[in-house]
C-alpha cells in the first residue's frame, strides 16, 4: 500500500481534451502505485512554469520494466494529440514522469 500525496493549486486552469488528459494521469498513476515499493509514496504536483502548466508524478519506482514503457508511450501519444509533452527523470532515488500542457485562455479551441 502506498501513500498519495497532492499538492495542486485551486488557481491553475488549462484548456485540454479532458478525456485525453484524465487518461494519461490515471496511466501514470496507475504504473506508479503499481511500481512503487510497498509503503512509497506517490506524489503529484501541480504548478506553472512560464507558458506552461507541469503536471509532475514522482515515485520511488525505477524505469525499466516493459509495461512502464508502453504506459509512457501511450500518455506520450495523449499528450501530443493535445499539444503538449512529456518529460522523464530517473535516478537511483525514483521516478519524476511530467506532463506539460501550453496554457490556453478560456475561449481558445483545441485543434
Amino acid at each position: 500500500q502506498q501513500r498519495l500525496d497532492l499538492d495542486c493549486p485551486d488557481d491553475l486552469a488549462v484548456v485540454a481534451d479532458r478525456p485525453k488528459l484524465k487518461a494519461a494521469l490515471i496511466n501514470l498513476l496507475d504504473g506508479a502505485v503499481k511500481g512503487a515499493s510497498p509503503g512509497g509514496v506517490v506524489a503529484l504536483t501541480c504548478y506553472q512554469t512560464g507558458e506552461q502548466l507541469r503536471l509532475q508524478v514522482a515515485t520511488d519506482l525505477q524505469l525499466g520494466n516493459p509495461s512502464a514503457s508502453l504506459g509512457l508511450s501511450i500518455v506520450r501519444r495523449l499528450m501530443e494529440l493535445q499539444g503538449g509533452t512529456v518529460l522523464v527523470e530517473s535516478g537511483s532515488s525514483g521516478t519524476i514522469c511530467a506532463l506539460l500542457l501550453p496554457l490556453r485562455s478560456a475561449g481558445e479551441a483545441l485543434g
